[in-house]
């Protein structure tokens, strides 16, 4: 199965080219919409998210990772060609639409073909590599995206689509794990398998739970890192090179197996989350350029060593239906999303040192929560 492994690799490089990455807003706009009804686009976003992210998971068990990851993909290229060539509310919402169906049908698929593919040797340094790679290629598309952008924004989205066609292309020559090939089963009665296997191991459902809110915590600062960076009095020309530096201290993931060998899983687990919450109340009192830098390096630094051990524990301790299982352990993250996500905007147009205050103390407490559940079961 190392033919899956670094066809894998190679899939997540190549779709974290998104060129127009920089520009995404401006280009929305300069296609005729606006600030409100992208807001309202990214509603219909994760509602779609959230009705196909099981059926996708229990047609990936049925059917098999390699199909399924197939028609992701080619769902997912799709959507990069509607949104070339949207122009009006409804084309923009139908790429979102088509790219909530693609995300869905990814997500759980991918690491649980990963996951077999390594016969549960390694999955940590593995996944470490995986998402170290995707944050690589989204800085190199972002530093490139930004001066092709000053020429053509089209050209951007061109380009994008073309790293999407390599990726979809290179999906076909994947394998079939032999022993996830099974006897097709209705989708009721793989899903009331599932909820056996969660009654059984409700730690599943809690560090679900609590990977959804880190899920929050961490994306927050996708939207509030440029409210920080002016409140420090940082010029807005550095923008894009500090976000650039910032984003390569997700490649700290492909550290994550040394630290749980040296210092054990729940402290990793506790401390980086606890690191998180920390930094994250210091983003709240600084008003400082360096101090912003430095806490939001080790609070993203942190959440990247958290991704491939999470996705360790809870895909070492299933045994069967597991793109199922990780699709429904993702809805459980969309769910906590959608819950805490519009306090999150809400508590930002009150103020940036609140929300980043509020998100320490939610960071801490999970960091609490995390001593709670045992991290496997037999």
């Amino acid at each position: 199965m190392k033919r899956n492994l670094t066809l894998m690799l190679c899939i997540s490089f190549l779709q974290s080219f998104v060129f127009y990455g920089p520009i995404a807003t401006l280009y929305r706009q300069s296609r005729g919409i606006g600030i409100n009804e992208i807001f309202i686009i990214e509603a219909i976003f994760l509602v779609t998210v959230l009705l196909f992210e099981i059926p996708w998971g229990v047609l990936a068990d049925k059917i098999g990772y390699k199909k399924t990851l197939a028609a992701a993909n080619l769902v997912f290229l799709l959507s990069k060609l509607v949104f070339f060539i949207s122009d009006s509310f409804l084309m923009f919402s139908l790429e979102r639409v088509l790219l909530a169906i693609a995300v869905s049908g990814l997500s759980g698929c991918d690491s649980a073909l990963i996951y077999e593919s390594l016969g549960q040797r390694n999955a940590q340094k593995f996944f470490g590599r995986y998402y170290s790679l995707g944050a690589l290629g989204f800085v190199a598309a972002s530093v490139t995206g930004s001066w092709m952008a000053a020429y053509s924004y089209d050209l951007t989205v061109i380009l994008t689509i073309f790293f999407y066609l390599l990726a979809a292309i290179l999906t076909l020559f994947l394998t079939e794990p032999v022993h996830e090939q099974k006897e097709a089963e209705g989708f009721i009665r793989r899903f009331r398998e599932c909820l056996v296997v969660l009654k059984a191991k409700r730690f599943l459902v809690y560090i679900a739970i609590l990977s959804g809110i880190l899920g929050v915590i961490g994306q927050a600062m996708v939207f509030l890192n440029q409210l920080q960076f002016h409140r420090a009095g940082i010029n807005v020309v550095h923008f894009g090179m500090i976000i650039a530096a910032l984003e390569l201290m997700r490649m700290a993931a492909s550290k994550t197996h040394i630290l749980t060998q040296r210092l054990g899983e729940r402290f990793v687990l506790v401390g980086a989350t606890l690191a998180v919450g920390v930094f994250y109340l210091i983003l709240s009192y600084t008003d400082s350029p360096f101090p912003t830098i430095a806490a939001m390096a080790v609070i993203l630094s942190c959440l990247a060593i958290l991704q491939p051990l999470i996705q360790d524990i809870l895909n070492r301790s299933i045994r069967s239906n597991r793109a199922t299982l990780l699709s429904i352990f993702s809805w459980m993250g969309s769910v906590m999303g959608i819950l805490l996500n519009p306090i999150v905007g809400h508590l930002s147009d009150v103020s940036v040192r609140m929300v980043f205050a509020s998100l320490g103390i939610l960071a801490v407490f999970t960091a609490i929560g995390f001593f709670i559940p045992k991290l496997s079961e037999n």
